[in-house]
Order: C-alpha cells, then sequence, then structure tokens
C-alpha cells in the first residue's frame, strides 16, 4: 500500500472516530446508560415511539402497541427519508432497544457528515490537514447539536457534501472532480 494510500486511510479513520468521541463527550454519554434517552420531548418522542414499533414489527408504519384501541398507523404520515429509516431499522434491530438505536444513529449522523465532507473535500483537491480541519468542522456545527435528537433526520445533513460536489461536477467544464494532491 502506498503512502498517499496510507495517509487517506488514517484521515478517514480519525474522521470515523472523532467527531463521534467529541459528541459523546458533549452530550454526557461517557458515564450515561445508553438505554436511557438523551432527550424526552418534543419530537424525539415520536422517534423514540418509531423505533419502538420498528423494534416490534420491523418498519414503522403499524405498531399494536401504541395508539389505543387499534394501534398506530401511520399509513396517512409517510416519511421519505428512507435512508434514515433503514439506518435506524438496522441499528435498533441490532441493539434490540429502541433508545439505544436512536442515540447511535445520533451520533453516526457526526461520522457520516465527517465523513462525505472529508471524501468529498479530498476529492476536490484539498490536502489532508485542510480536509481534517474542514470536515471536523462541518460535522460538529451548531446546527448539528441545535436539532439533536429532537429532529433525528434533519441532524443527519451528510448528503450536503455529496450534493456540493455533484453540483460542482455539473457546473465545471469538462465534469468530474479534482485529483487528489498531496
Amino acid at each position: 500500500m502506498s503512502f498517499r494510500a496510507l495517509a487517506d486511510l488514517a484521515l478517514y479513520s480519525s474522521l470515523a472516530t472523532l467527531p463521534i468521541l467529541l459528541a459523546w463527550a458533549l452530550y454526557g454519554l461517557v458515564d450515561g446508560d445508553p438505554r436511557l434517552p438523551i432527550l424526552y420531548s418534543g419530537d424525539a418522542v415520536f422517534y423514540l415511539a418509531m423505533n419502538k414499533v420498528m423494534a416490534e414489527t420491523g418498519w414503522y408504519l403499524h405498531g399494536p402497541n401504541l395508539g389505543a384501541p387499534f394501534g398506530l398507523e401511520m399509513y396517512d404520515f409517510a416519511l421519505p427519508d428512507v435512508l434514515n429509516l433503514l439506518l435506524i431499522r438496522t441499528l435498533v434491530q441490532a441493539s434490540g432497544d429502541p433508545v439505544v438505536g436512536a442515540t447511535l444513529f445520533f451520533l453516526l449522523s457526526f461520522m457520516l457528515a465527517a465523513l462525505a465532507a472529508g471524501v468529498t473535500a479530498r476529492t476536490l483537491g484539498l490536502p489532508r490537514p485542510v480536509v481534517f480541519v474542514i470536515a471536523c468542522l462541518f460535522a460538529l456545527l451548531p446546527y448539528h447539536f441545535h436539532r439533536g435528537l429532537l429532529h433525528l433526520f434533519l441532524s443527519n445533513y451528510f448528503a450536503i457534501p455529496i450534493s456540493v460536489y455533484l453540483a460542482l461536477s455539473v457546473w465545471r467544464p469538462g465534469g468530474g472532480g479534482g485529483a487528489s494532491g498531496s
């Protein structure tokens, strides 16, 4: 493996771990029980209920144990965030706990934002130290903490750097991204 490949691997590995560790520490999860919700108000309760339904039935549309007397019916409240829903479903089923699944999804949103920004910036030809700073700052934007678990899908904004890259590649003469330098 070449030096450039190893350096990029080290960059992406640090971008995958550092934002999660910082968010973990900032939310006080170091000593906390992961089975307790970080936030239990507003729309966070909706996401926890949705996760509970996914843990019991496999999807969020019908929950027989919520919404008496006929159960929770979400067919008229379709959510267009299929990628987020699939990721949450996977985390809820893997952890076996709806609250742990929501917390893991939220923490992973920091990693996804950092990696998407890092890969995009690196593809555009920025040097590794600049990429590291940009990606970490992007993942730890105040917006991420402001939306947090209150608006779980809005806090997962990893698609923005990818969209910017696609827009730039269409806008640039000749299309395509820059070369990966140093």
